[in-house]
């Protein structure tokens, strides 16, 4: 005997039935894609604007999840010409199952913690040259 849940469960405006799947390039869609520089690494964000509000999403580099930064919690300021801004920001992550380094109420936490600042240069790289929007410095 086999379980058949009911079809209202899993169609959603008849999607299902005509076998038709959408699909959203978020790289495509964001405004920007800012390179910010972090220690000795570069990191590689995008800038999503949308009415009035800006998303940043970023990957951070200690623990490898990625990050969603909304100004409706944070200042994020976008110029193509100076650079970006954003105020200091947590990740808010745990570190991951990595043996014992995973421990309890917290402790395991990733903790990364910086601010954006606005830079406008160009960094040689041995793929070509960039241009750096924001340097993140440890808040």
């Amino acid at each position: 005997m086999s379980y058949e849940p009911p079809k209202d469960l899993y169609t959603i405006k008849g999607d299902m039935d005509r076998g038709v799947t959408m699909s959203t390039n978020v790289t495509r869609a964001a405004a920007a894609h800012p390179n910010i520089l972090y220690s000795d690494k570069l990191l590689i964000t995008d800038l999503y604007l949308t009415d009035g509000e800006a998303m940043l999403n970023v990957y951070c580099p200690r623990c490898l999840n990625s990050l969603q930064i909304s100004s409706k919690r944070k200042a994020i300021e976008w110029d193509p010409d100076f650079g970006l801004f954003v105020e200091p920001f947590t990740c808010p992550w745990e570190l991951g199952d990595r043996g014992d380094e995973r421990i309890a109420f917290g402790v395991g936490m990733c903790r990364w913690r910086v601010a954006i600042e606005p830079c406008h240069r160009i960094l040689d790289t041995t793929e070509g040259r960039l241009l750096v929007s924001g340097i993140a410095k440890d808040a």
